[in-house]
């Protein structure tokens, strides 16, 4: 539950943000690409993911087209006084320790809430790696939600979200889905955007 300070200082910062994002992204040469509406349930596949500069990125995208988007972060960083700030913000805290259970807490808080986006970058580094972490797949698949993915393309300059997968079939028709979307997009470090594959697809 937020504090009424919460609240109040969460909705001034983010009404003073955004038009700093949005003077931000057009002053580099970025643009904004939305190809449908987004659903207010749904988890967001966030790639390439090859730079420190994703982050600002997203975040600035994110407040340029009024989206409220939640992100996963270590339990710890919850507590204290800045813990409800950094839940106002979309912050979800999980234990990593609980790994077993990862999937069916994501899946009740789809659940509870009214909406949640979830952003999950299914590389898990910003360096090369050779498969897809599917812990996104699964998350969708068990609260029943559609997959959106959301790109950073350097070479264009363009930001944004692409067309909902859904229903969602398997692990392989999905990722095929989104191996011809990101087909076209450049990450800041070309050679470190590894396969849209996962592991156990490779080893069929």
């Amino acid at each position: 539950m937020y504090s009424a300070l919460t609240l109040l200082f969460g909705a001034v910062l983010r009404s003073r943000l955004k038009p700093i994002a949005l003077i931000g992204l057009k002053s580099t040469g970025w643009n904004l690409v939305v190809e449908e509406p987004i659903p207010e349930k749904c988890v967001i596949a966030a790639a390439p993911h090859t730079s420190n500069w994703d982050g600002p990125l997203a975040v600035a995208t994110g407040l340029a087209l009024n989206l409220d988007i939640n992100w996963l972060g270590k339990h710890t960083l919850f507590k204290g006084r800045w813990g409800g700030v950094m839940e106002y913000f979309g912050g979800i805290a999980i234990d990593r320790s609980q790994s077993g259970n990862y999937v069916e807490t994501l899946a009740e808080e789809f659940e509870k809430r009214d909406g949640l986006r979830l952003v999950i970058a299914p590389e898990g580094t910003r360096s090369f790696t050779k498969y897809w972490k599917s812990g996104f797949y699964h998350i969708a698949k068990a609260a029943d939600v559609p997959i959106v993915p959301a790109f950073l393309d350097y070479k264009d300059k363009e930001g944004g979200f692409g067309k909902a997968i859904y229903p969602i079939g398997t692990l392989q028709e999905v990722l095929a889905q989104l191996r011809e979307f990101y087909d076209t997009k450049q990450g800041y470090n070309p050679a470190w955007f590894g396969p849209v594959i996962s592991r156990a697809e490779a080893q069929v």
